[in-house]
């Protein structure tokens, strides 16, 4: 697929939303054909991951070429508030920071109540590309552009710099005219034919309508791409929700299934017992009465012949099994066992003596390395090799370790929802398998090249290692972001790019619940922030996840109708005939060729023909248990939720026209969940404007972290009459100032310079370019630990908590004074101190602290 296929991918899923709404604002004469070059400060692209700095470039196009025109700084604080010029990795869950080729901004109109559309794309893009830039303009703003500009940019890495210029302008209605160059297709739904024209006229579904009592739907044809759904997978969507509001899939855990009497008798009847006496013994094995079975053994045992008494035999050891299962199910959590722990010790002692058609000695070898460390890459590695060997002895062994996977540990699919069976059902198992087998880097499977790194190579620091082996079971699962929804009226708005991969941890200490997210393993939290910022790469990689999208986007729609009541304007869909005896074993092969993941799996043997045995990570030294493990799903969309979407504030231009006149106003943004708020703004463009991050948001990023963010004061200024300059202030717990500064000056020549001055935030250069070197971990002491982490409410300076703290702050004047700390240094270098230190630590530690010399110096402004 060429350069345009990879382009419109990155612009369609992930676009930077500028809004800068205000009246009477002058524009410089840039143009069409005047180009602007911009100039990137080496020194803070350092400071960032690798994955980031292509990113950040990006962000400073859009910023030069603003700041190119004669804007004021005050339309500036407002309109890019949300997108700090300095992308910080530890405040990913404060701003709204995005990813990918695409870039939009609004600029007010030639008339004051209008708004033109800046769309910002690699040199050489299909225009159809400006079709995604803007669906999202209009989903935030509720608005079609006036005008729309169109702007080139080319980034040169190496040298630090970049163009952009000015390919075309033309009327906004332009890129929403039916049937246009821009691919906007739009369609009133009143039949099956009407939704099967329109399913052949787009690949991405943006818009849905009730206008005048009938269904209107609006979507973009993009380039070089087939439509990722079809009628059938809209008549399945349909018809689960008709029944259901809980729509997904999920592939669960099953530890020690042997403890299911049903799940350890053998699907056919013994020789010689008919099939209808068989039938009744599982119909009371499904209700854990084993009556009916004993009376069979017996009855067996009786016999004479050799096969009865074998099946007596082999009878009976099923019975023992479901025994020794349902005694360490009930036993190992009145123990606090975790329960797969319990059931991979119960595998290792099921395992049988010798294996057909493997060596003695082989065997015994992955008996012990499994029984030693748990993982049960050994097992899957002979399984794999069985299978391929293809002889009756080797399928008798595989078959064994396949029927003992399954009964003690395996995971199996749950689909929620009438989905089961369906082309639809298995891309929602691939997708959720996929990601899973991609982070544990299963048979070297993950794609590197795309920026995605296995999680046990995750560069993280050495301070968060306790909390991953603390909770070393988590949730991955995809789910729409529900804060990119956007209701107006009798519409909905739909993003681009709708999906989102979440997570969450078991907490070990309360069983059945989670650990809050600003509490989750640094592990999953960077999972988390990969996944989300590299879509484009991801469904280049892969392009079932671009149908996931679509099928998020879809079911989107389909709520808000049932919430609406309206799920009679598709009505028949409800007679639509689909497929349902798709198996996922039997679609994986067919479909082998066209998919990213072309490996073996480890399917199991009596619990369903999809169960997989429990997926482990290749042994490795690392920070993590090898024997973690990871769950989870697809969660369609949820009627209530979608119901809550934002609206569109119709009051939109007055409320920031009120922030402009006044100089103050607040903004306030909901997490992807809906479920709190992310980030509330307060605007004072006299003195600085302030952020306050919601409860939940953590300030880690995988080097380093910061502690709370209590709030970051902000503001643009222009202080020449080609120069803008942004400036912010960070206040942490702890009474610790932080300071960054940028500034962007057009200088001859049509070229502007973005200036970054690390005088004004050494601690940060040095915080984020030599992170955790003076780090000398957690406390061994197990008191010592309970008091600076504050699991030991009673603060108090010990004996063995100051020699910890001396070695901690080698180096530095430190003093005590009863259970006071006093430290003695520059007060650029007490955030790095704190930063050395575990998250626990840091915050007991600053909150008894006093600093000397140490005084937070307001920015100037």
């Amino acid at each position: 697929m060429g350069g345009e296929a990879r382009m419109w991918r990155s612009a369609l899923g992930l676009c930077l939303a500028f809004l800068l709404l205000a009246t009477g604002v002058g524009r410089g004469s840039i143009l069409p054909q005047d180009t602007v070059e911009i100039q990137f400060p080496g020194l803070l692209l350092d400071t960032l991951p690798e994955w980031e700095r292509v990113e950040q470039m990006r962000d400073w196009v859009v910023y030069g070429f603003l700041t190119s025109q004669d804007i004021s700084s005050e339309i500036l604080t407002v309109a890019l508030h949300d997108r700090p010029p300095i992308r910080q990795p530890a405040l990913s869950e404060v701003h709204k920071w995005q990813y990918g080729v695409g870039r939009w901004a609004g600029l007010p109109g030639e008339d004051p109540d209008t708004m033109d559309l800046y769309c910002f794309l690699p040199r050489g893009a299909d225009e159809r590309l400006l079709g995604p830039l803007a669906d999202d303009f209009r989903r935030l703003s509720g608005q079609i552009p006036a005008k729309v500009y169109w702007v080139a940019y080319r980034l040169h890495s190496e040298e630090l710099t970049a163009e952009a210029f000015l390919v075309d302008s033309f009327p906004g209605t332009e890129l929403f005219q039916v049937g246009g160059r821009f691919g906007y297709r739009e369609r009133e739904i009143g039949s099956r034919e009407d939704l099967c024209r329109f399913l052949q006229e787009i690949d991405s579904l943006t818009y849905a309508e009730i206008r005048e009592g009938k269904l209107v739907l609006g979507g973009r044809d993009l380039p070089d791409k087939s439509p990722p759904v079809n009628l059938e997978d809209i008549a399945v969507l349909y018809q689960a929700y008709l029944t259901s509001d809980e729509v997904g899939f999920s592939l669960d855990p099953y530890w020690l299934a042997c403890a299911d009497l049903l799940t350890v008798l053998p699907a056919d009847p013994p020789p010689g017992v008919s099939e209808e006496r068989w039938a009744g013994i599982l119909v009371s094995a499904l209700f854990e009465d084993p009556e009916p079975l004993l009376e069979l053994i017996e009855e067996l045992q009786g016999q004479e012949t050799e096969e009865a008494q074998r099946a007596a035999a082999e009878l009976t050891a099923v019975i023992e099994k479901w025994d020794e299962c349902s005694y360490n199910d009930i036993l190992c959590p009145i123990l606090q066992i975790p329960l797969d722990d319990c059931a991979t010790l119960a595998l290792v002692e099921a395992l049988p003596e010798e294996l057909p058609g493997v060596s003695q000695a082989r065997w015994e070898q992955i008996r012990e390395r499994v029984e030693e460390s748990g993982n049960l890459v050994p097992l899957h590695g002979l399984m794999k090799e069985l299978r391929a060997q293809g002889t009756p002895e080797a399928q008798e062994a595989y078959a064994q370790l396949a029927t003992l996977l399954g009964q003690y540990v395996a995971q199996c699919p749950r689909y929620d929802g009438d989905i089961a069976g369906t082309e639809l059902g298995m891309t929602l198992f691939y997708c959720d398998l996929l990601c899973k087998l991609w982070v544990w880097n299963y048979e070297g499977s993950t794609p590197r090249h795309i920026g995605l790194v296995p999680e046990l190579e995750l560069p993280i620091a050495e301070v968060y290692w306790h909390i991953i082996w603390e909770l070393p079971g988590g949730r991955l699962w995809f789910d729409l972001d529900y804060s990119k929804l956007r209701r107006w009226g009798d519409s909905l708005l739909l993003p681009p790019w709708g999906v989102r991969l979440f997570a969450a941890a078991d907490d070990p200490e309360n069983p059945g619940m989670e650990v809050p997210p600003r509490d989750l393993p640094e592990g999953l939290r960077t999972d988390v922030w990969l996944w989300n910022a590299r879509w484009a790469e991801i469904v280049e990689e892969e392009p079932q996840y671009f149908r996931l999208n679509e099928i998020h986007k879809w079911s989107a729609v389909i709520a808000w109708l049932k919430g609406k009541e309206l799920m009679d304007k598709l009505g028949f869909l409800e007679s639509e005939s689909v497929t349902r005896d798709k198996l996922f074993p039997n679609w994986l092969e067919e479909h082998r060729e066209e998919l990213a993941f072309k490996g073996w799996l480890p399917f199991v043997n009596g619990l369903g023909p999809e169960c997989l045995s429990i997926i482990c990570s290749e042994s490795r030294p690392a920070f993590g248990s090898e024997s973690a493990f990871l769950y989870g799903g697809v969660s369609l969309a949820d009627p209530e939720r979608t119901s809550r979407a934002p609206d569109v504030p119709e009051e939109w231009y007055e409320l920031v026209q009120e922030i402009l006149r006044s100089g103050t106003g607040r903004l306030s943004y909901p997490t992807p969940s809906l479920d709190a708020p992310r980030a509330s703004y307060e605007f004072d463009l006299v003195e600085l404007s302030q952020v306050t991050p919601g409860p939940d948001a953590s300030f880690r990023a995988p080097h380093y972290q910061f502690p709370r963010l209590e709030r970051k004061a902000f503001g643009w200024q222009k202080t020449g009459a080609n120069r803008y300059s942004y400036r912010a202030e960070w206040q942490l717990s702890g009474n610790v100032a932080l300071q960054e500064k940028i500034n962007f000056e057009k200088a001859e020549g049509n070229r502007v310079l973005v200036e970054y001055d690390p005088s004004r935030s050494p601690q940060l250069v040095e915080w984020l370019v030599k992170p955790r070197e003076r780090s000398v971990g957690r406390a061994q002491d197990p008191e010592v630990d309970a008091i600076l982490s504050g699991r030991d409410p009673n603060w108090r300076l010990t004996e063995p908590v100051r020699e910890y703290l001396k070695r901690t702050f080698e180096g530095v004047g430190i003093e005590f004074v009863g259970n006071d700390i006093l430290i003695h240094c520059p007060a650029d270098s007490w955030p790095v101190l704190l930063n050395s230190l575990s998250y626990e630590y840091a915050l007991n530690i600053a909150a008894h602290t006093k600093m000397l010399l140490l005084v937070p110096t307001r920015l100037e402004h």
